[in-house]
C-alpha cells in the first residue's frame, strides 16, 4: 500500500465486547479510520483480561464460549492463538471480513471482501464496542450464542441484527450465488464443447465415406454432386429398337458413372426432359461397380431406390425427379451403377450422347441383379440419369465445369475418364493429399457438345439449349456449388464464322458470371483455344477469337482466368493446336491435350468465393 498501516492500539487490559448477534465488527480498512455507527455504544463490559482470538487470516473470530473455537466451515478452522490482550489482527489486504450471521461462524474466502458501503471511522477514533451477551446465556449447538435480537440502550433493535440496511452478509451471499451460477453455466458449456470436439475427432468413418482416401475428412457430412451430365436431347429414332417412339419399354438400363467424391448416402436425379409422355419407372437401384468394363456390382452394395418412399415413380414429360437418399458406401474415384426399368412406352429417351463410357442394357426387369449376367447389351450413351449426389465427408463443395465438346471430352478415350475435368479432379485430390491448402471440392462435368452462349439448338424444347437457358438446371441445380468454370465461345464463332460479334460473346459470358455471383458462386473462365486446321476456321473468326481472348485476359469477364489458348497452341503457329495436343481434327484435343489443359489450371483459383456485391 502507498501508506503505512497504523500500529495496534495501546493495551488497556480490555477487549472489544462480543456482538450478541454472533458477528464481529469488521476491522477498518488498512491504514484508514472507520466510520462510527449511528447509535451510542453502551459501556464496555468488565475487563476480564482476555480478548477475542485473532484469526490469522485477518478475520475476527465470531463470538463463542471463551477458550473454545467456533464451528468451522467445510474445512477445519485453526484454533485461537494465545490471548495477548490486543485487538484482532488487521487484514493486510486492506479488506475486512463482513460480519458473520448470528450464531454462525464468520465466512471466509471470496465472500470476505469488505463491501463498498463500509463506513469509516474519523481519524483518531476506535470502533465502538458491541453489547455483551445476556447474563447466563448458553451457547448454541453450533458454538455461538443463542439467537436474540440485540438492543440499543434506548431499547430499539440493532439495525444490523434486525436485518436492516448495512448488513454486509447479504452482499456476500449474493456474490456467492452469482459465482456458483457462473461456474455451473461454464461447466455445461465446457462439457458440451468438449463432447462435440471428441465426436468430431474420434468418430470412426461411416459406411466407407472416403474409404481408401488419403485425404482427411473435410466436413461434417455435406451433400455434394459426385457426378453429373447435361441432358442434350431425345434419343433419335435410329437408336435401339426405335427409342424415339417407344422409349426403353420392357428393358433395364444400367448406366455406369464415375465419382469425384465419396460418401455414405446417395441420391439420384432422373430426367424426362425430352420425353413426350410421362415416364413410368417401376424399379431403380444403385450399386458400386465390381470393376472396370463390367455390369456386375460389388458384393453388399446393391440398394433399391425409392421416391417419396415408393419403389416406383412417374416422371412427367419435360420434368425430372430426385430419389430418396439411400445408405450406401460410395467411394471417391470409383464407378457406380445406376439402373432403371420402365415397363411401358414413354416416347423419346432423354440422354447424353457423348458419354465416353460403356453402359449396359438387359431385357426385362433386372435392376437388382448383382451379377450383371443379364446385361448383354452395351451402350455408349447415358439415359435418364443426370446427377449423383453423395453425403460426403471428403468434400465440402462442388465445382461445375460448364462447357462444350472440349469439356465434354468427345475425343477422349472411352472408359479412361480422360476428359480434362476428370484429370483436374485427380490433380486436386493429389495436391490435398500432399498437404496443400486447397478447398476439398468434387468436380463435375456439364459439358455439352455443340453448346453455345448466344443461341439454342433446334427443336422444342431445344436440343442443346444455350448455356444461359440451361444454367439454372445444369449449374445452380447441383449440390452445394462453390465454383463454376466456363469454357465456352468457340461454337458461337464456328456457327457464324463471318458474322460473329466478339462484344456479344463477351457480354453473354459476363451475364453468366453475374448470375453466378447472385448465388455467391465464384467464376473461373478460360480463353478460347486455337482451331486452325478445322474446316470451320476463317480469318474473320480468328480475329474474333483473339478479341474475345483479349477481353477475357483483361479481367473484365471472370473472377479468375485460365489461359488454355497459351497452354495448347503451337509455338510456331499460335493459330493451331500443338501437334501432340491435337486429336486430328484441328479442334478437339487428344488425351495428352486434355491432360495439358488440366495441368495448366491453377488450383489456387478454386480458393475463395464470389466478390462482395455493393
Amino acid at each position: 500500500e502507498p501508506f503505512t498501516a497504523p500500529g495496534p492500539p495501546e493495551d488497556t487490559g480490555t477487549s472489544p465486547a462480543a456482538d450478541p448477534s454472533g458477528g464481529a465488527e469488521p476491522p477498518a480498512r488498512h491504514g484508514q479510520p472507520t466510520q462510527p455507527e449511528p447509535f451510542t455504544a453502551p459501556d464496555p463490559p468488565e475487563d476480564t483480561g482476555t480478548s477475542p482470538a485473532a484469526d490469522p487470516s485477518g478475520d475476527a473470530e465470531p463470538s463463542a464460549r471463551r477458550g473454545q473455537p467456533t464451528q468451522p466451515e467445510p474445512f477445519t478452522a485453526p484454533g485461537p492463538p494465545e490471548d495477548t490482550g490486543t485487538s484482532p489482527a488487521a487484514d493486510p489486504s486492506g479488506g475486512a471480513e463482513p460480519p458473520a450471521r448470528h450464531g454462525t461462524p464468520a465466512r471466509q474466502g471470496l465472500s470476505g471482501a469488505e463491501p463498498a458501503e463500509t463506513r469509516r471511522q474519523p481519524a483518531g477514533q476506535t470502533p465502538p464496542a458491541a453489547a455483551p451477551p445476556s447474563p447466563g446465556a448458553e451457547p448454541s449447538a453450533s458454538g455461538g450464542w443463542p439467537t436474540e435480537t440485540p438492543q440499543r440502550p434506548d431499547g430499539r433493535a440493532h439495525p444490523v441484527a434486525a436485518g436492516g440496511p448495512g448488513r454486509p452478509g447479504r452482499y456476500a451471499a449474493l456474490l456467492a450465488a452469482m459465482l456458483a451460477a457462473v461456474l455451473a453455466v461454464s461447466a455445461v458449456i465446457f462439457v458440451g464443447v468438449s463432447a462435440g470436439g471428441l465426436r468430431g475427432r474420434n468418430a470412426p468413418a461411416r459406411d466407407g465415406g472416403g474409404a481408401g482416401n488419403p485425404v482427411a475428412p473435410a466436413s461434417a457430412w455435406t451433400w455434394v454432386t459426385a457426378w453429373a451430365t447435361a441432358p442434350g436431347g431425345g434419343e433419335p429414332g435410329g437408336g435401339e429398337r426405335g427409342t424415339e417412339t417407344t422409349g426403353l419399354a420392357g428393358r433395364s438400363v444400367r448406366n455406369v458413372v464415375h465419382t469425384t467424391a465419396g460418401g455414405t448416402r446417395a441420391r439420384v436425379t432422373l430426367s424426362n426432359l425430352y420425353g413426350r409422355a410421362p415416364l413410368t419407372l417401376t424399379h431403380a437401384s444403385i450399386a458400386v461397380s465390381a470393376g472396370p468394363d463390367t455390369a456386375a456390382a460389388l458384393a453388399g452394395t446393391m440398394r433399391p431406390l425409392t421416391f417419396a418412399g415408393n419403389p416406383s415413380v412417374v416422371v412427367p414429360a419435360g420434368g425430372q425427379v430426385v430419389s430418396d437418399a439411400v445408405r450406401v458406401p460410395v467411394p471417391r474415384d470409383a464407378h457406380v451403377l445406376i439402373s432403371t426399368y420402365s415397363p411401358a412406352p414413354s416416347g423419346p429417351v432423354t440422354y447424353h450422347e457423348h458419354a465416353r463410357q460403356i453402359s449396359w442394357v438387359a431385357e426385362g426387369e433386372h435392376t437388382r441383379d448383382s451379377t450383371g449376367a443379364a446385361y448383354n447389351g452395351q451402350s455408349t450413351v447415358w439415359r435418364y440419369v443426370t446427377a449423383l449426389d453423395v453425403l460426403s465427408d471428403d468434400s465440402e463443395g462442388t465445382v461445375v465445369v460448364l462447357g462444350d465438346s472440349l469439356t465434354d471430352g468427345i475425343s477422349s478415350t472411352t472408359g479412361a475418364d480422360a476428359r480434362w475435368p476428370d484429370v483436374l479432379s485427380g490433380r486436386l485430390r493429389a495436391a490435398l493429399a500432399s498437404g496443400r491448402d486447397l478447398p476439398r471440392y468434387s468436380v463435375v462435368n456439364a459439358g455439352l457438345s455443340g453448346n453455345r452462349v448466344l443461341a439454342d439448338g433446334p427443336g422444342r424444347p431445344p436440343r442443346n439449349a444455350a448455356a444461359p437457358r440451361r444454367f439454372d438446371r445444369d449449374v445452380l441445380g447441383r449440390a452445394n456449388v462453390r465454383v463454376v468454370v466456363v469454357v465456352l465461345g468457340v461454337n458461337d464463332i464456328l456457327r457464324a464464322p463471318d458474322t460473329a460479334d466478339p462484344e456479344r460473346i463477351t457480354g453473354g459470358l459476363t451475364a453468366l458470371t453475374e448470375r453466378a455471383h447472385a448465388r455467391g458462386i465464384k467464376v473461373v473462365g478460360a480463353t478460347l483455344m486455337p482451331y486452325r486446321g478445322h474446316h470451320g476456321w476463317t480469318p474473320y473468326g480468328e480475329d474474333v477469337r483473339q478479341r474475345v481472348n483479349a477481353e477475357i485476359r483483361d479481367g473484365g469477364v471472370f473472377d479468375e482466368v485460365v489461359d488454355f489458348d497459351e497452354a495448347v497452341r503451337d509455338g510456331y503457329d499460335p493459330r493451331r493446336l500443338r501437334a501432340g495436343h491435337d486429336s486430328g481434327d484441328g479442334l478437339h484435343p487428344s488425351d495428352e491435350g486434355y491432360a495439358r489443359m488440366a495441368e495448366t489450371f491453377d488450383l489456387k483459383a478454386l480458393k475463395g468465393g464470389a466478390p462482395a456485391r455493393l
